[in-house]
């Protein structure tokens, strides 16, 4: 079995104190330009420092609920362009 030539993961890290800011929002834009709108099929998002809020005794899943303020919260635009794939990791 052979790979197909191109790009098969794209792997876009974040900060998860960050709480889905308009620059992540931006960088979803930019992406797209790069690499085109297809590229979202391809990627996964890694929320890093989950250390910080394991201390907060919270999970990722409960960060992620707790951030959601709507469909218009970036954080959740980010989510749902990129088909709610994610990770979290130390």
């Amino acid at each position: 079995m052979t790979a197909r030539s191109g790009q098969q993961v794209f792997l876009l890290v974040s900060n998860n104190a960050e709480r889905g800011t308009s620059e992540q929002y931006a960088s979803m834009h930019l992406f797209d330009e790069i690499f085109g709108p297809g590229a979202a099929d391809h990627t996964i998002i890694a929320f890093t420092h989950i250390a910080e809020l394991n201390r907060q005794e919270m999970t990722i899943e409960e960060f992620l609920e707790s951030a959601q303020d709507g469909p218009a919260n970036p954080l959740n635009k980010l989510l749902n362009r990129f088909y709610q794939r994610y990770f979290g990791d130390e």
